[in-house]
């Protein structure tokens, strides 16, 4: 069992994505690892920025090793 819960995004290419990944780095117990976005340019560069997993897909982010979502809009 890990000690924090690994959370996906969906809206990784919006900007108050940004604003939440400031607001928990303190935070040992999350980590974020995978992004979902319709905007396959905004994810691409929200995924190198915060070393997420890309998806183009929502059924395949919703698939991945993840224990939480958190939907950005």
């Amino acid at each position: 069992m890990n000690d924090f819960v690994k959370f996906g995004i969906i809206g990784a290419g919006s900007a108050v994505w940004r604003y939440h990944k400031l607001g928990t780095k303190n935070n040992p117990q999350i980590k974020f690892i995978s992004g979902y976005d319709i905007n396959e340019k905004k994810l691409a560069r929200a995924a190198k920025y915060s070393k997420l997993e890309p998806y183009s897909k929502l059924d395949d982010f919703l698939k991945s090793d993840i224990d939480a979502v958190m939907v950005l809009v």
